[in-house]
């Protein structure tokens, strides 16, 4: 990972780590988890930033069939990790889970993968944690941003993305990495509709995801690529 997540500029930049996104990550989650109808008993968050998602998903599960599900969450910056909130029925960590020999039903690597310098190797080690995975992947490389390359050097700078997925590469890093995947979903953070062009952009998108999803989020990207999938040998 870059040095922006030690040395104090990401959360200069991002005082509050994306913790907003929290809720609407969770829920993408918990619909990703019931539509391939998984239902672990340990889930191990890899990069857990602020520990907001955990907190959330903590309370869903609870809401529903999960009350028993064990959380917990590492993170190696200390930046994100000072501002963890205790919460019961979620356990945080810093350092390296693989490291450590954490293991789990379930592993979470929500928007982590873009951060790292060898993203197929990071994949390959989370199935040292659990034999399933869900994951969060930016799609920074649409049709629009490569008309636009301003807005994916935006990413690299204030988020520190060293990859730029679409579809395709995303599933073929995760093929290539020793997984299969079992389901995927589109998620979206809320847009900022400040002005006339934003807002017409979103319309666009909206009718395109109902449309033609595949091709809409290809051409116009503005989404991120949710992924359950299991280790290759069907463990």
């Amino acid at each position: 990972m870059t040095d922006r997540y030690a040395d104090g500029r990401h959360l200069a930049e991002n005082p509050r780590w994306h913790s907003e996104d929290a809720p609407l990550k969770a829920d993408a989650v918990m619909r990703l988890l019931r539509s391939v109808g998984w239902t672990p008993a340990k889930v191990v968050d890899v990069g857990c930033g602020s520990g907001d998602v955990l907190r959330a998903l903590r309370a869903r599960l609870d809401a529903g069939w999960g009350h028993d599900t064990q959380l917990v969450g590492w993170e190696s910056s200390a930046d994100a990790a000072s501002l963890w909130t205790p919460t019961p029925g979620v356990t945080l960590r810093r350092g390296d889970p693989i490291a450590t020999g954490e293991r789990g039903d379930l592993v979470l690597a929500l928007d982590v993968s873009e951060h790292v310098d060898d993203d197929v190797g990071f994949l390959r080690d989370l199935a040292r944690l659990a034999p399933r995975v869900l994951l969060r992947m930016p799609l920074d490389d649409s049709w629009l941003d490569r008309l636009r390359p301003a807005r994916k050097r935006a990413a690299r700078e204030r988020y520190g993305h060293l990859h730029a997925y679409t579809r395709a590469v995303a599933l073929e890093r995760l093929k290539s990495s020793g997984w299969t995947v079992v389901a995927t979903d589109y998620d979206r953070a809320p847009p900022v509709l400040d002005s006339v062009r934003r807002r017409w952009m979103d319309r666009v998108r909206r009718v395109g995801l109902r449309v033609a999803p595949d091709l809409a989020v290809d051409a116009l990207g503005g989404w991120s690529l949710m992924v359950a999938a299991r280790k290759a040998d069907g463990s």
